[in-house]
């Protein structure tokens, strides 16, 4: 049997149970820095060559948007305009 009784069988110990969970902290970590990232496009310009389409980003036109400010030290907020920086931004970082 796997899953939940296959973690209780007694051949598993708590310290190669800690040395797996660490071994995948490290790779999601490595996987959400800048390297990663950069790995990240390498492997989907390689899969948009395999499958012949244009290697590129849409841009949507999005017009610039102003908000009241209520105060004088509110930040700025700013959608970014880079589409890798929106990608970045609202895709890799949240999963």
């Amino acid at each position: 049997k796997k899953g939940y009784w296959y973690s209780q069988n007694k051949e598993n110990d708590l310290s190669s149970k800690t040395s797996q969970l660490q071994v995948t902290k490290d790779y999601l970590v490595g996987c959400r820095c800048d390297a990663g990232f950069q790995q990240f496009l390498m492997d989907a310009t390689e899969i948009t060559k395999e499958l012949e389409i244009l290697p590129h980003f849409e841009t949507e036109q999005v017009r610039k948007r102003k908000a009241k400010k209520l105060f004088e030290y509110e930040a700025q907020e700013e959608a970014p305009y880079d589409p890798k920086q929106k990608i970045k931004i609202n895709f890799f970082m949240l999963c």
